[in-house]
């Protein structure tokens, strides 16, 4: 087997985990206690971390769309709430870190780059949010990095 070719095998589990983590989102960890994000993506994160549906339900708009632009996937505020058990499981040990990200330009929008660490990986994102009032209507996440580097 080549160089890339153990490369891409051992990425396998790891992209195996990231769809069912990021059918989802978030985890646990000091995301939630990062105070230079708005209150809602603070408790997007909390929430994620604590697999609270009823927080995630309260603070997602009817029309919320939730975007993992790097898998080809869009769901509706109805089918990322009815993917949280797979969440559940797929976050089990894992830690989020998060720090604002870089201004987008929009005034609506909210960047945040997320470290999501799971026990044997860890990858790098951008998570825009855009808000209405202190409701979500939008989540667009992309990969950055497949490690976290300085987080």
């Amino acid at each position: 087997m080549t160089q890339a070719g153990k490369s891409e095998s051992r990425s396998r589990p790891f992209v195996g985990v990231l769809v069912a983590a990021f059918t989802l989102l978030s985890i646990t960890g000091s995301a939630a206690a990062n105070g230079d994000l708005p209150k809602p993506v603070q408790a997007w994160y909390q929430a994620l971390g604590d697999v609270d549906r009823k927080g995630l339900d309260s603070m997602l708009a009817e029309g919320a769309r939730i975007e993992l632009r790097d898998l080809g996937i869009v769901q509706t505020k109805g089918e990322f709430l009815d993917s949280l058990d797979a969440w559940a499981e797929a976050n089990r040990d894992a830690e989020i870190l998060t720090r604002p990200g870089k201004n987008t330009g929009d005034a609506d929008a909210v960047s945040v780059e997320v470290c999501y660490r799971f026990p044997s990986n860890e990858a790098l994102f951008k998570e825009t949010f855009r808000l209405e009032g202190e409701q979500i209507i939008e989540s667009v996440q992309e990969q950055m990095a497949e490690s976290c580097g300085e987080f």
